[in-house]
């Protein structure tokens, strides 16, 4: 057994945090902040005297909306009338409404921009700053006229790039910015006219202004045994820590610091932390993995004015929580397991806790930190699934007992895609059609699958997939492979590119036991199937929507004197020839075994349309072939299906079911015998299943309609068009 718990000292891991939003500051190259010094607040804005009156009390209350965060000790304060009117270093904070546009040469986009003066004294020094209004082109309103620009939002907005914070989101055209997308926050770069609402401050811009101009910190450190402890993670219950990140310069010529609210702070490698409130009171947590939760009450006092910063030392002293014992078996369908079981703490920064390999008898015990939950894996060897898990296992300190019952799986996918990652769409789909399947990585194990093979006392459906794989796409050992499986009574999904290709004339398993030979390459973008076909009816695909590109697609022929007896059932279609063969279904002799190939990757095609030919293909062996196979989803239907409803006649509700083999976009409407719609009951794109829905006699108001004969017409559509419409009657009696 190995185990991670025992290790206190963590490193840091980013990924763990969660953030919320964020914020953006302004900074010089070496990541200084620009700042007042305490001695300018509050900083006097002075309106050029050619504002009018009624301007003045928005801009009050956008001086207003900064000045009431109490978790910042900034100010402004509106003084003397000015007659400046342009920016310069002049010693006034000028906010000017430039009617003439002489600071905004046409053609711009421009509302209104602040020119902050500085210094390098004491680093990065905000000297003067000044908020000049581009009044021609957009007119300020008091009252968020409709198109205008609302004069108390966009003042707030500039008035933040005075005490320091820039423009959040990154949106092409934006001069600077920096941080996550948050539109509704004062910062954000653009601005809608009229809109009355859209500066209000949200958390992000008060954390902004509170980390340049900070009315309470908190900071302290965690520790065990006098020990630090790194990568603790603290809870703010009610409130929001904050971290900054490195310089950017993400657009223009400014540079900036994003910040960002989280709501769980971690300690450094030393065990420390420290971060800005923005809240007076809340609750700060403890509560890392494998130690007693701990948790106290921050209260600071009232704001204690400009350049007055309380600080708050908190430290915490944590103890860990009693070991305990979790132990179990695995046992599987056949015997019992023995196997490699995974412990997954829930928030242990490790990731894995722990590892024990159950014994023969399939019985595994391992002692864990109690009073923690944690997801519990079991990694199997075939013939069974590849893995079991149960997550969210709380561990009391009295110990638990978990076991496992394991199915053998029913379908054995080989992974011969060349070390590219399709799998997971072939696992993906076999579990959406509820087929336990095990993988096997030919690239990994770098042998064939015929151990694996050998481990099944009842032979699996073989889904082979070669992905994009060229020369080697499968070896003469795993035709080998294959054709041992289909000569004891195997089925087999056989897909992939360049198969046919570059498989040898007379090849064993294509030429004398599947019928098939290579006929060239397709360039058709589209695939169809041959009406009445078990496996393409209904088929007319196009080659999107899947993880694998199709650039090499086989074109099949069929060849005599086979073992099995090919049928073709799929096409690429070339105007109305339909003689470029993609697909076929064999079967062999008095239907011992069966194949359906694919000249193409099904991981090639959308998830919906993979699923389908699965589906298809696992129905056809189960209805042409003998032995026993893996019972197919019968919640899936082979084609579209439209139910009469019941009951019919109805009062006062009926259900109408309709079923669809695939992924698709439906429609499913009341009419009246005049041909009026009376009720769109389904607009939407719904999963391949049966789907059932209720209709009570009303039209799309809700109101009753009356008694008589009533039509619904389904239509499914695929994304090249109309696939399936079918109309029905039925009978309201009132």
């Amino acid at each position: 057994m190995t185990s991670r718990f025992q290790k206190r000292s963590r490193a840091f891991a980013a990924a763990a945090m969660v953030l919320f939003m964020g914020f953006c500051l302004i900074t010089n190259t070496a990541g200084v902040r620009r700042t007042y010094f305490d001695s300018a607040i509050p900083l006097i804005i002075q309106l050029n005297s050619s504002t009018p009156s009624n301007y003045v009390s928005p801009i009050q209350s956008a001086i207003d909306t900064w000045n009431n965060v109490p978790s910042s000790y900034w100010q402004f304060a509106l003084g003397a009338n000015s007659t400046a009117s342009g920016p310069g270093a002049d010693g006034v904070n000028l906010l000017f409404f430039d009617l003439q546009g002489v600071n905004f040469p046409p053609p711009t986009n421009v509302i209104a921009f602040s020119q902050t003066f500085t210094s390098s004294s004491g680093g990065y020094h905000a000297t003067e700053s000044d908020f000049i209004w581009n009044a021609r082109d957009f007119p300020p309103s008091p009252t968020g006229a409709p198109g205008q620009q609302d004069l108390q939002s966009v003042t707030a907005h500039e008035l933040g790039h005075h005490l320091g914070l820039d423009h959040t989101g990154l949106p092409g055209g934006a001069t600077s910015g920096c941080g996550p997308q948050v539109q509704p926050a004062t910062m954000w770069w653009s601005s809608s006219s009229g809109d009355t609402t859209k500066r209000s401050l949200h958390p992000e811009d008060i954390m902004g202004v509170s980390v340049l101009y900070p009315s309470w910190r908190i900071q302290g450190s965690v520790t065990y045994n006098s020990a630090p402890v790194g990568t603790f993670p603290l809870w703010f219950k009610g409130s929001n820590a904050s971290t900054v990140g490195p310089v950017e310069n993400p657009i223009g010529s400014r540079y900036n610091r994003s910040g960002y609210l989280l709501d769980t702070l971690f300690t450094d490698v030393a065990g420390q932390y420290s971060t800005n409130a923005i809240n007076q009171t809340f609750d700060i947590v403890g509560d890392g993995f494998g130690y007693e939760r701990d948790s106290s009450r921050v209260q600071f006092d009232p704001p204690g004015g400009v350049g007055q910063t309380q600080t708050i030392v908190r430290n915490i002293q944590i103890t860990p929580t009693p070991i305990a014992t979790i132990s179990g078996t695995v046992q599987g369908a056949l015997a019992p397991i023995a196997t490699r079981v995974e412990f997954y703490g829930e928030g242990d920064p490790n990731g894995l806790t722990a590892t024990v390999t159950s014994a023969g008898n399939g019985s595994y015990s391992v002692n864990l930190p109690s009073k923690e939950r944690y997801r519990v894996v079991a990694i199997l060897p075939p013939p069974y699934i590849d893995r079991i898990e149960a997550q969210g296992v709380f561990l009391p300190p009295g110990g638990a007992t978990l076991s496992f019952n394991v199915p053998v799986a029913q379908a054995l996918i080989v992974d011969d895609d060349a070390g590219a990652s399709y799998q997971t769409s072939y696992q993906s789909s076999l579990s959406r059609l509820n087929i336990l399947s095990r993988t096997f990585s030919v690239a990994d194990s770098n042998a064939a699958p015929s151990a694996a093979l050998a481990t099944f006392s009842q032979k699996p459906v073989l889904v082979w997939f070669t992905g994009s794989d060229t020369t080697n796409s499968l070896t003469a050992v795993e035709r080998r492979v294959i054709v041992n499986h289909l000569s004891g009574g195997g089925k087999a999904i056989i897909t992939g590119q360049n198969i046919a290709q570059y498989s040898p004339a007379g090849d064993t398993l294509l030429s004398q036991y599947l019928g098939i030979r290579f006929n060239g390459t397709a360039t058709a973008f589209l695939l169809r199937g041959f009406v009445g076909d078990v496996i393409g009816n209904g088929v007319s695909y196009l080659f999107v929507g899947g993880i694998g590109p199709q650039t090499s697609k086989d074109i099949l022929s069929l060849e005599s004197g086979s073992i099995g007896t090919p049928t073709p059932t799929l096409y690429y279609p070339v105007g109305s020839d339909s003689s470029q063969l993609a697909g076929v279904r064999v079967l062999g002799p008095n239907g011992n075994w069966g194949v359906t190939y694919f000249g193409f990757g099904l991981e090639g095609i959308s998830p919906a349309r993979q699923d389908t030919f699965i589906l298809r293909s696992i129905r056809y062996f189960n209805q042409s072939t003998t032995g026993v196979n893996p019972a197919s989803n019968a919640s899936i239907p082979d084609e579209y299906v439209l139910r009469q409803n019941y009951p019919n006649p109805f009062n006062p509700t009926t259900r109408i079911t309709y079923g669809i083999p695939e992924e698709s976009r439906v429609t499913l409407v009341v009419f009246n015998t005049l041909g009026q719609e009376v009720r769109r009951i389904v607009d939407d794109t719904k999963p391949a299943g049966y789907h059932t829905v209720t209709w009570g006699g009303t039209n799309a108001t809700g109101t009753q309609v009356s008694s008589g004969v009533y039509l619904y017409k389904l239509e499914v559509k695929n994304n090249i068009g109309t696939s399936f419409v079918q109309t029905k009657k039925l009978m309201l009696i009132r």
